[in-house]
């Protein structure tokens, strides 16, 4: 840097002097030099050239000396290049994810996360310029989708069947009742921003929401919450308060042989509805409607609840009927259903990467002290369980038609693109 400034001072003083010897020794109106004027004038020149070759030597040793001193001294600080650093990062970031940190306390949790918050961070602004591209070179579509939750500065979309439930129960402790025992989403209706009043087309501030409110939700593999949909849809709740569950059900085909006997099928699927409305009155609405009430013999009852294949199915022709007007939050995509594109949220964390992004997400949003609540449950969506969710994956989607994984492939594309999810293997 002091060579650059030394010759750049050097050539702008060098030519100030000719500009104003060349003034000095001038011509006359026509453009024509007297001969003595210029021989005067040659002889000046020879005096300064020397003079110039003089002070450029000295110049240039003190330049040597100067480039010898800083050549020794930025060995030591010299950067490391950024495709290095990248992949140290990289290095950094798959080894921390692929820790087993089920068994660890939160001191050992948080020590670890100290010793590698940079590198979060860093892995988190990725993603947001990641997506952020995506959104812009795919123009993706105003979904008109708003579901904004804010508190004291922070704004939360709920991505279903990607720890919603957590934080849906958090929120409620937090500001609406702190001894509720099956907190329901509706106890948040005070804090929803609901829908604006015109279509946004940027971000923009709710009336209820500060100026510089943090945005942020949790995603998840979109299959995976498929398959955790199919997995509650099993529970008596789900059977008895959704209906498309049981239309699911009661759309299958009786064998020819066994047509005279639908109505005998029917009832026996109807007590199997009944065993599970009890169970829901004694507190039992987890329950699952099976094994008790299978019956290979009944369509109904083999399984008496919907096939994953089914609930793929039935997914596919509802969106299909309903297009945009489908709001079925549990199986929509996050980026639909969050409208990721449009809301620009300051942070998507992925619950395969939870301690360590909810770390990072919680230090940031001012809800480090709460850190704990967030490990009660036991959450199986670790990396380090990825062999077996992958296992998982390929369990249920081998159930699929080439329709219906082709569906899905399409069904969450943006998703699939933007937070780096593997498409369904076909």
């Amino acid at each position: 840097y002091t060579l650059c400034i030394n010759r750049a001072s050097s050539v702008h003083d060098n030519g100030e002097n000719a500009e104003e010897e060349g003034t000095e020794g001038g011509g006359n109106d026509e453009g024509e030099y007297d001969e003595e004027e210029m021989e005067e004038g040659s002889e000046e020149e020879e005096d300064d050239h020397e003079e110039e070759e003089d002070e450029v030597a000295d110049n240039q040793s003190a330049e040597e000396d100067s480039t010898q001193e800083s050549d020794t001294s930025d060995t030591k600080d010299e950067p490391e290049p950024d495709d290095e650093k990248d992949s140290e990062l990289s290095k950094s970031i798959k080894e921390l994810y692929d820790i087993e940190w089920h068994s660890l306390k939160i001191p050992d949790i948080d020590k670890i996360y100290r010793q590698n918050k940079q590198a979060i961070k860093k892995t988190l602004e990725s993603r947001r310029e990641h997506i952020n591209s995506i959104c812009h070179d795919k123009r993706i579509p105003n979904s008109n989708r708003n579901v904004l939750y804010s508190f004291d500065g922070i704004s939360w979309c709920p991505t279903y069947k990607a720890g919603s439930t957590t934080w849906k129960n958090y929120w409620v402790h937090k500001y609406v009742d702190p001894n509720a025992k099956d907190p329901h989403i509706n106890l948040l209706h005070q804090y929803t921003l609901g829908n604006p009043s015109k279509i946004l087309n940027n971000r923009a501030q709710y009336g209820k929401e500060n100026e510089d409110a943090i945005r942020f939700t949790v995603v998840r593999n979109p299959i995976v919450r498929v398959i955790s949909f199919w997995k509650m849809s099993q529970t008596c709740w789900e059977m008895i308060q959704v209906g498309m569950h049981k239309d699911a059900v009661l759309k299958r085909p009786i064998p020819p042989a066994l047509v005279g006997r639908k109505e005998e099928f029917r009832r026996e699927f109807q007590q199997a509805l009944d065993w599970c409305q009890g169970q829901i009155s004694i507190g039992k609405k987890h329950d699952k409607i099976t094994p008790l009430t299978e019956n290979p013999e009944n369509p109904y009852l083999n399984p008496p609840h919907t096939t994953f294949s089914e609930l793929v199915a039935k997914i596919k022709s509802q969106r299909a009927e309903l297009g945009n007007k489908d709001w079925e939050g549990h199986w929509a995509p996050a980026a639909e259903w969050c409208n990721v594109c449009i809301q620009q949220f300051d942070y998507i964390i992925k619950l395969e990467k939870e301690p360590w992004e909810l770390w990072s997400l919680l230090d940031t949003i001012g809800l480090w002290d709460d850190r704990a609540y967030f490990l009660k449950l036991t959450n199986s969506a670790g990396d380090n369980n990825k062999s077996s969710e992958e296992t998982e994956i390929d369990f249920y989607v081998s159930q699929l038609s080439d329709d219906l994984k082709n569906f899905l492939n399409h069904f969450f594309v943006n998703d699939f693109d933007m937070f780096e999810y593997s498409k369904v293997k076909l």
